[in-house]
């Protein structure tokens, strides 16, 4: 019997009959009711996994938008957004770095879940194939040599104020920690 979530084929309900004698009239239909029973109880599972991931999103920007009405500098803002970024991903390691002028690079922010990250202030040179290379190849803009941060909407966003800022949230698959993002 076919288990449908909210429209979308989710599963399938199997029920092996392995008695010679048939089985019970009505049983097709207390499969069927139990299948839908089924497919509230995981309609349900999802949605509220959906609104903790909302709330949890909520919370971050609460905290960041605290920092800003604070008047917090901008190091511990940074250093803030990107905790909460790898966070809400869910990863081991987030960084935030700057572009520079003549292809470097500037950590201004990282955090590990796991242990040390490199200082802020690290520098490195952008190529190779990863992240910040691939975010920083130029966009055709006249005069820019990186794609421009975009514009925040919201006055409370930090992003308003440091838009030359790119969050990266890397995978902790690349545990060098700053190199590889």
């Amino acid at each position: 019997m076919p288990v449908s979530v909210e429209g979308h084929l989710w599963g399938v309900m199997v029920v092996e009959h392995t008695r010679e004698e048939p089985l019970p009239a009505g049983t097709e239909a207390r499969l069927a009711g139990f299948t839908e029973l089924a497919a509230t109880a995981i309609a349900n599972a999802q949605a509220r996994v959906e609104l903790r991931g909302f709330a949890e999103e909520q919370a971050a920007l609460r905290r960041v938008a605290t920092l800003l009405a604070r008047g917090a500098p901008p190091a511990e803002v940074l250093a803030t957004v990107t905790e909460e970024a790898g966070r809400l991903l869910g990863e081991n390691y987030a960084a935030m770095t700057r572009y520079d002028p003549g292809g470097s690079r500037t950590l201004v922010a990282s955090w590990s879940s796991t242990g040390p990250t490199l200082p802020v202030g690290s520098r490195s040179t952008v190529g190779g194939p990863n992240v910040s290379t691939m975010v920083s190849r130029p966009t055709g803009l006249r005069g820019s040599t990186t794609t421009p941060a975009p514009r925040a909407r919201s006055p409370s966003s930090p992003a308003a104020s440091m838009d030359s800022v790119r969050l990266s949230a890397c995978r902790s698959a690349s545990r060098d920690g700053f190199g590889a993002s």
